[in-house]
């Protein structure tokens, strides 16, 4: 459990993946100021408020560490800290303009003014357009949460799993018929099973050799399917199963299973 006093000590940094069911990824990192100075693990976290004067409860999966989550959210944090700081600022300018400072308080104002008052708005336009180049890759990462829907570790994405939550994982011939995860992609996406498909490409991104995980990933993203199955997700959680392509999977699957031969046995995802 994390603890803070006075914007010091150890807290948890969200990298804002969530798809809409509380769970995302977040960096525990050693805070001073309430800023991150150091990252300590990475996390696939849910918590739960626990109310009045109640602590919070957390649900905390480990995943292994991330080069590029940790400068994700350092990164943001600091940004929005800097815009945080800018409006605080310019807010003291507009209150020192409307009732100015009188005697030693003038003088140093003086000197002061010239240096905060570039400073505030250069402050709040780096922190936001800083923001804003984050942006695309904080979408990508929620819609191929979006995609994968939520499992037994909660939202994350298997390319980010340890290796003893990978080795647990059904085998690609076994779930989609096929000797490598890779080669079920455009299988799925012509099924129109985009669940299925964005779990394929991910779990090929994490244990496949060809290392095509990443493309096959944007394959899934830009297909017009499965754009059109997160915009209606977005609008309406609960038809996630219904958009997602859930029953083309089973069809797929029992497709699979009708022509090798084979049984239904750890073909779920």
């Amino acid at each position: 459990m994390p603890r803070m006093t006075n914007g010091v000590g150890t807290w948890f940094c969200k990298a804002h993946f969530d798809a809409g069911w509380g769970w995302d990824d977040v960096v525990e990192c050693t805070m001073f100021v309430y800023f991150p100075i150091w990252p300590l693990r990475v996390l696939h976290l849910k918590e739960t408020p626990g109310g009045s004067f109640a602590p919070n409860n957390y649900e905390a999966i480990p995943l292994r560490w991330s080069d590029q989550i940790v400068r994700h959210v350092f990164l943001r944090r600091w940004l929005s800290g800097a815009v945080g700081l800018g409006l605080v600022i310019l807010l003291m300018l507009v209150l020192v303009t409307i009732w100015p400072p009188t005697g030693e308080a003038a003088k140093e104002w003086a000197w002061t003014k010239p240096i905060l008052t570039p400073l505030a708005p250069i402050l709040v336009i780096v922190g936001l357009i800083g923001i804003f180049l984050l942006r695309p890759f904080e979408r990508r990462e929620r819609d191929i949460r979006s995609l994968l829907g939520l499992h037994d570790l909660g939202t994350s994405d298997p390319a980010s799993w340890e290796r003893e939550d990978l080795v647990r994982m059904t085998r690609a011939s076994d779930l989609f018929g096929t000797s490598t995860y890779a080669e079920a992609v455009p299988k799925l996406l012509a099924a129109g099973a985009w669940s299925g498909a964005m779990w394929s490409a991910r779990l090929s991104s994490a244990m496949d050799k060809s290392n095509n995980g990443e493309d096959l990933t944007n394959d899934v993203l830009n297909h017009q399917g499965a754009r059109e199955a997160i915009s209606r997700f977005r609008r309406d959680v609960k038809c996630w199963p219904e958009v997602m392509g859930t029953q083309a999977l089973l069809l797929y699957q029992s497709r699979v299973v009708r022509s090798t031969g084979e049984g239904t046995e750890d073909r779920s995802l």
